[in-house]
């Protein structure tokens, strides 16, 4: 109920967050703030991440319709742009980082494009996004407008193939 900060010799640093008060899911750095998926209160926290203070609380702002539900996951593209997995809404919401929605992809459903559990979500230096879909067992690749490229994966245990991905991470 905490993110933990570790050094590069992994060493401990300090703990964000008071257990209780929160569920955070997934984390990312973008300069002096960390962004926290906080699953429970349906938000994504903005911390110094000096200070540990919070700095905002994203995911409220604009028409109701734009509130975030349940965010899972989150990533910061080269641009400064929070991309969060919503599994409450079915979605990737794009943010910039005053949390105004830019745009969203994706909804509940059972053909490509769509998803039935997003989780882990990751944007390559071309703007391509990617996204796990825990019920599909697959990988989605999008373009920076949501029209979706193609896919990897799918339920087994043959080369290739996955079981319950949670996470993608493109270096």
């Amino acid at each position: 109920q905490q993110v933990v900060m570790f050094d590069k010799n992994d060493f401990y640093v300090k703990a964000f967050g008071t257990p209780g008060e929160w569920k955070p899911l997934d984390a990312a750095v973008f300069e002096d703030r960390l962004y926290v998926a906080d699953i429970r209160n349906s938000e994504i926290r903005v911390l110094d991440i000096n200070t540990g203070e919070d700095v905002a609380r994203l995911g409220k702002v604009g028409e109701p319709s734009e509130f975030l539900d349940k965010p899972t996951n989150l990533v910061i593209d080269k641009d400064g742009y929070l991309y969060v997995s919503d599994a409450g809404r079915f979605q990737i919401v794009k943010m910039d980082r005053d949390g105004h929605v830019l745009g969203t992809f994706g909804r509940v459903g059972t053909n490509l494009g769509h998803f039935a559990r997003p989780k882990g979500v990751a944007v390559d230096r071309e703007g391509r996004v990617f996204v796990v879909d825990a019920v599909f067992y697959n990988v989605q690749i999008f373009n920076p407008k949501g029209f979706m490229l193609l896919f990897f994966g799918g339920g087994g245990t043959k080369p290739g193939d996955l079981i319950l991905p949670a996470k993608v991470i493109v270096d």
